[in-house]
């Protein structure tokens, strides 16, 4: 067993959840993470580039996203060097070369991919509804990221030590990250598309990072080349909300930039299909009361309609909890929502 020792200022000592640095957020957004049964439930309002106000919601496993950070990175660390074995850094998605640590980014994005799936088909949902080019759909999911609030992660964070990124379900779950935690979001949710699989880089430069595209450039876009590949620039983080193919600042030559080689994920069309449709049909595991959760049926007297809703008695009062579904009189789900202790999420 080989143990690496790498000297390293370890600016934070705290092993907890952290208030981010620098925290910046746009009045008009709206970042909202609800826990409920066994789902975190997403809520994300932000602009589009026409200034209309776009709403993403979604869920996934609350264990499957929690597990997931437990292993990303070391165990926390404190004083002036970073301990661990290859065995560890190699588990918490690292990798050591020339005697510098970093991250490895091609396994953080493939290994995200799982949690990331339903915020991908959300954004895909309005890609296709809207018939919007590869670069319009770049510039959505930057206008998305952007209005993310800003905020720098700490070295160390809930126990382990994560190097001031965050991967991409702990940015959605905790609803801040900063620039190289979006940026490697941003080419989690482009690499679903087959098309940029080898088609993206994360771009450093001193203090800072975004993500080079390497696909068409207009006139005015500023790009870099490498390995013969010519990279626009791309700005996720925010929150200035730059232009596609433009940059918060003049950069010098220092620039390092990191292709990525991402294998393809084959992620579920079907499910697409079936979330754009305003009609769809309700399954068992749409409907499933939380623990302690009472299933109610009844009929609305005027315009016929069946209301399906989860309630929980709290402090003698029944309030909704769970899910709730409208249907029209031929049985046809028209709207799903969710709701906790009686608000709806």
């Amino acid at each position: 067993m080989k143990v690496i020792y790498l000297t390293f200022f370890l600016i934070s000592i705290s092993c907890f959840s952290a208030e981010p640095e620098l925290y910046s957020k746009k009045s008009y957004t709206t970042e909202k993470v609800e826990e409920l049964d066994d789902k975190y439930y997403f809520t994300y309002k932000f602009k589009d580039d026409f200034g209309n106000m776009r709403e993403l919601k979604w869920k996934f496993d609350k264990w499957r996203i929690d597990r997931f950070l437990s292993y990303f990175g070391l165990q926390a660390q404190t004083g002036e060097k970073v301990f661990a074995t290859d065995k560890e850094y190699r588990e918490g998605m690292m990798k050591v070369t020339g005697g510098v640590v970093a991250f490895d980014y091609e396994r953080i994005i493939e290994d995200s991919r799982e949690l990331m799936e339903p915020l991908f088909r959300v954004l895909y949902n309005i890609k296709k509804k809207y018939n919007l080019s590869e670069r319009e759909f770049v510039i959505l999911m930057m206008r998305f990221l952007q209005d993310i609030p800003y905020g720098v992660p700490p070295l160390n964070y809930n126990n382990r030590f994560i190097m001031g990124l965050f991967p991409p379900s702990e940015l959605m779950k905790s609803t801040w990250g900063d620039c190289d935690s979006k940026s490697l979001l941003m080419a989690t949710l482009l690499s679903f598309d087959r098309y940029y699989l080898d088609r993206l880089a994360i771009i450093q430069v001193p203090g800072h990072a975004l993500l080079g595209i390497h696909m068409s450039a207009g006139p005015y876009d500023k790009t870099i080349q490498y390995n013969f590949k010519k990279y626009i620039y791309v700005e996720p983080v925010g929150p200035k909300r730059t232009l596609f193919g433009q940059t918060n600042s003049p950069y010098s030559n220092s620039i390092n930039v990191i292709p990525l080689q991402l294998k393809y994920y084959q992620f579920d069309q079907k499910k697409v299909s079936s979330e754009s449709s305003s009609a769809t049909s309700s399954t068992n595991e749409d409907f499933k009361c939380p623990d302690n959760g009472l299933e109610v049926k009844y009929e609305t007297p005027f315009d016929q309609k069946t209301i399906r809703s989860c309630q929980l008695k709290i402090d003698g009062i029944f309030k909704k909890h769970g899910p709730t579904h409208i249907y029209d009189k031929q049985g046809v789900l028209l709207e799903k929502s969710i709701y906790k202790n009686g608000e709806k999420i």
